[in-house]
């Protein structure tokens, strides 16, 4: 990636869209798409103008799809809503993320909650939802700029892109480390530095698994949890990011696969914004932010010690026991500390780029 090039985020298109992608593009050139996934790229035709509608729907000329416009970073998000006039929500999102958070609410008063914000509608007019606006980044939106990803297998994805800032928020920290991160659900993110810190990111919101489990939910009322879900998600990876990006001299994470992964790992993944943190939303803020990041061998980083390298250990829950050392360790602490160790071994520590972040925002 080079310093003057577009970020872009790459949303799933839903199934229902897919016959009217294949006419729009039909004959169209293309190429081997170099990032996202894999297949053919096309750009948009010309003359088409691109707007969001909602969460869910994009325009293009005349063309309506579905795709995950939710499934952004907070700056990015803001910027679509921003460039789109008729961009509809529901009224009382943010409220309904408040009682999720709240230890005393029950599920009989979040789902008198829905149904009353549900049955109130979409309206235009409102100021972003779900977003955390102290992101550290701000973010430009380039619609003309929209491109389309189709898969070998017939799957479509929207290219979307954006010329990502950071903020003054970022600024280094006076004392910089190296930081080793492991993916998880709960925690999301851990990062192990080279100063001996550790710091999770992300928990369980036992609300938001109680209802989740639960039946009885109109197509609205599902939409509207996952929009929830998404954004619990959203809120943790970019609380990471911004971590790192004040605290970090360097970054390493593991060179994962969605083929490696366990499938139910990959449902919750998307569903929470793990897997668009892991291999979008990080890299690329990282960057921006001037912080070197590096990928390393993921094999055997959650099943070998640490402190011996050679010795699988005994996962029990959170809970890793190393039959060579004393005591127990955190498992994703363990891991992580696994992934810092191999990116020292392999890359070491190279110079950070903070004087980018003051370059662009000077320009």
């Amino acid at each position: 990636m080079a310093f003057n090039d577009l970020d872009t985020y790459i949303p799933r298109n839903h199934t229902d869209s897919y016959a009217e992608l294949e006419t729009l593009f039909d004959g169209q050139p293309s190429q081997s798409a170099e990032h996202g996934p894999q297949g053919r790229l096309f750009d948009l035709p010309a003359g088409l103008h691109v707007t969001a509608l909602d969460s869910h729907h994009l325009q293009i000329g005349d063309l309506v799809i579905r795709t995950e416009v939710y499934a952004l970073p907070s700056a990015a998000l803001i910027a679509v809503i921003d460039a789109s006039p008729g961009f509809r929500q529901y009224t009382g999102l943010d409220e309904l993320m408040t009682i999720l958070r709240d230890p005393d609410a029950d599920v009989t008063r979040f789902r008198a909650r829905l149904t009353d914000v549900v049955a109130r509608g979409l309206h235009a007019g409102q100021p972003p939802q779900l977003v955390t606006p102290s992101s550290g980044f701000t973010a430009v939106w380039h619609p003309a700029r929209t491109q389309f990803i189709r898969t070998p297998d017939g799957h479509w994805f929207t290219v979307l892109a954006f010329e990502l800032t950071p903020t003054a928020e970022l600024e280094p920290a006076a004392q910089l480390t190296t930081f080793g991160l492991d993916l998880g659900s709960s925690p999301v993110v851990c990062a192990a530095g080279g100063d001996g810190r550790v710091e999770m990111f992300g928990g369980p919101l036992p609300l938001l698994d109680a209802l989740r489990r639960r039946d009885g939910y109109s197509a609205e009322e599902r939409r509207v949890l996952r929009l929830l879900t998404y954004a619990a998600g959203r809120e943790e990876a970019e609380a990471a990011i911004r971590f790192l990006a004040r605290t970090a001299s360097m970054v390493y994470a593991e060179q994962l696969t969605i083929e490696g992964m366990w499938g139910g790992f990959i449902a919750t993944g998307r569903l929470q914004a793990t897997l668009d943190f892991h291999f979008s939303w990080l890299p690329q803020a990282l960057f921006r932010a001037g912080v070197p990041f590096k990928r390393v061998d993921a094999r055997g980083t959650s099943q070998c010690c640490h402190v011996h390298p050679d010795t699988i250990g005994k996962r029990d829950g959170k809970h890793f026991i190393c039959p060579r050392c004393a005591g127990v360790q955190h498992v994703d602490v363990n891991a992580a500390r696994n992934v810092h160790a191999r990116g020292l071994s392999k890359y070491g520590v190279r110079p950070s780029f903070h004087w980018r972040r003051r370059r662009r925002r000077a320009a």
